[in-house]
């Protein structure tokens, strides 16, 4: 019948967006159970300090700080992600759906850093931040957040690290002095009690994801053109990023592995459309990035560019 037609395309709508309010301690608790990854195509943590002490201001002021966009994935695992922060979280078994962060990757990443029991990491990589972003304290006597390198000499505060551990919190808490102790368990609550609003699409394919995460950081955050390429190219057993971080490591023995990466995609350009303006780059067809990419790798395109100063 028409009418129960609407109801499911509406039932399924709905179920391919869902909105929904989540506990700080709950979407920690989420991450380090390897429910929520950052996909391969996402850049890295690029947020300073600053940024970070301002997230948490907002927070402890009951501020708006923007919804998470999460990807449930539950009919495969990508092969390319990465873990908030570069921390070692474990990987979910196979049987388990995986949410991966298409956008707000920056504020949940500053949120997990800053607030999590261990920051352990087995290999720390080049992108991965200073650990030292995120030793962030409560100044309880200006009500503010401080860095560690910031403390007033004298003054009192609470390691926010401490926060949500129970144990933890209740032996930092001994250190205060009890007039102080208001101003912890205000602290505590407003951080226990906010709702970080996050969006989760489901039934969404991995050309269908790119396109979001394209057009998301497009009108957001400034992406280069690489960082568009990458998501606009991406697929399970393609990451562009690291074909051109292959391809510069095969260059090193003929002086050309320090090229910057821009150079590399208008060399693949030139190859597939004989042009190396930005808008051909990002008009290049995925299909053919994926199939052609060898033909730049076996070509001389990059060494000529480089001799003749043509990029």
């Amino acid at each position: 019948m028409p009418g129960e037609d609407i109801l499911y395309s509406v039932a399924m709508a709905i179920s391919e967006i869902t909105p929904s309010a989540v506990k700080i301690d709950k979407l920690m608790a989420r991450i380090a159970d390897g429910d929520i990854k950052i996909p391969a195509f996402q850049r890295r943590f690029v947020w300073n300090q600053e940024q970070v002490i301002e997230l948490l201001d907002s927070i402890y002021r009951n501020y708006p700080i923007g919804s998470l966009l999460l990807w449930n994935s539950d009919d495969t695992k990508l092969t390319a992600t990465r873990n908030v922060c570069g921390f070692d979280i474990p990987d979910r078994p196979l049987a388990y759906p995986v949410n991966y962060v298409l956008d707000g990757q920056q504020r949940v990443s500053a949120i997990y850093a800053v607030f999590c029991k261990d920051r352990i990491r087995s290999h720390a990589g080049d992108d991965d931040p200073d650990l030292e972003t995120f030793d962030i304290y409560f100044d309880l006597q200006s009500r503010s957040f401080r860095a560690s390198s910031d403390l007033i000499p004298g003054s009192e505060s609470f390691p926010l690290q401490s926060l949500f551990d129970i144990t933890a919190f209740f032996d930092a808490l001994k250190t205060i002095p009890e007039k102080y102790h208001p101003a912890v368990k205000e602290l505590n609550s407003r951080f226990n009690n906010y709702e970080v609003p996050v969006v989760t699409i489901t039934k969404r394919t991995k050309d269908e994801v790119g396109t979001i995460f394209e057009r998301i950081n497009n009108t957001g955050t400034e992406l280069s053109t690489l960082d568009l390429m990458v998501a606009w190219t991406w697929s399970d057993d393609f990451l562009l990023k690291e074909q051109i971080g292959d391809l510069l490591e095969s260059l090193e023995d003929k002086r050309f592995g320090e090229l910057p990466e821009k150079i590399i995609l208008q060399c693949l350009s030139a190859v597939l459309v004989k042009s190396t303006s930005t808008k051909s780059i990002l008009s290049l067809k995925p299909k053919d990035v994926h199939e052609k990419f060898d033909l730049l790798v076996s070509s001389k395109v990059c060494q000529l560019f480089c001799v003749n100063g043509q990029v």
